[in-house]
Order: C-alpha cells, then structure tokens, then sequence
C-alpha cells in the first residue's frame, strides 16, 4: 500500500502498481496512476493538469477535489464527492457502479454493467454539460432547480430517473433523455 499526504507534484508524478491499495491526501499537481488490482483514495486534491488512472479491478473514491480526472477501469466502483471540473472529467468503465455527488463542470461517463447516480452541485457557475451513457443499468440524475447545463443521459437496458424538465424518450432498447436546462 502507498499513501501520500500533502505532497506537491511540480512535475508528473507517475505511479506503476501490480496490486494494492494507494491514496493521497491534501495533494497537488499532476497524476498517473497505473495498476492492476486496489483501491485507489484522493481527498481534498488539486490537479494541475488532468489525473489519469487506468485500472483493472478495484474501487476509486474522490472527495473534495478541483480539477478534471480521467478514468479508464473494468471492473468497480467510482464515488466522486464534491468535485469541480474546470475542464471536462471522464470515466470509462465496464462493470460496477457510479456515483457523482455535488459535481460541478462537465463530465462524460461511458459504462457497460451497473448504475450511475449524478447529483449536480448547487452553482450559480457557468452552464456544463452533463453525457451519461450506461449500456446495461440504471441511470439516475438529479439537479439542482437553477441549474444550466446541455444534458444527454442514454440506457440501452434499463431506466432514467430525473428531476429534469427533459422527457425521457423510450426507444427499441432503453431510453433517452436530451436537451438544454436553464440558460
């Protein structure tokens, strides 16, 4: 296991692991972490330039973070709390399930197996956009009433929940839902 706490990365800080579990704590900077089986934590993180992770198996937790991020997993779970993108944050993953909670700025997520749950932030901040797509799960996406952002949510099995204003469409397989909110 490796853990880091207060560090300050000027350059990228690369990271190889073939199993384990690794977590930073009050970081900053720029971050690649490659590994194949773990757990990986980051809590009250800013990222200079996009974090990268590229995993196998295992779950990935982010609270309280400024930046983007780019995930590329199979299999686990993906919490993000209290995150704002100044740019655009991906994941993409096949199975396990996905949780955003008071996000802020655009983000794109690609899944194969499981569910994802999208909690918008509070922010009187400029408009983003929100891309979920899920092939085999449910989505769910709530936001808040002032919120101002290009949506797109799509399910291929499965269905879309929503506080939104936008109709969920029904299609030969699954739904979608797509459309402009706020100004």
């Amino acid at each position: 296991d490796v853990a880091m706490k207060g560090a300050v990365f000027s350059d990228l800080c690369k990271i190889e692991m073939e199993d384990g579990n690794l977590s930073f704590h009050e970081t900053t900077g720029n971050i690649k972490v490659e590994m194949k089986d773990g757990d990986v934590s980051v809590h009250k993180a800013v990222f200079s330039s996009t974090c990268k992770i590229e995993k196998q198996d295992g779950n990935i937790a982010f609270s309280d973070i400024t930046g983007n991020f780019k995930i590329e997993m199979k299999d686990g779970h993906v919490a993000v709390c209290n995150a704002t993108f100044d740019g655009t944050s991906k994941v993409e993953k096949h199975d396990g399930n996905l949780s955003f909670k008071d996000i802020n700025g655009n983000v794109v997520v690609e899944m194969h197996d499981g569910n994802a749950l999208v909690d918008c932030a509070r922010t009187k901040a400029k408009p983003f956009h929100v891309k979920v797509e899920v092939d085999e799960g449910a989505i769910e996406l709530n936001c808040p009433p002032d919120l101002s952002a290009q949506v797109k949510v799509k399910v291929r099995e499965g269905e879309i929940e929503t506080n939104l204003p936008l109709e969920i469409r029904k299609k030969e397989e699954g739904q979608e839902m797509e459309g402009t909110v706020g100004s």
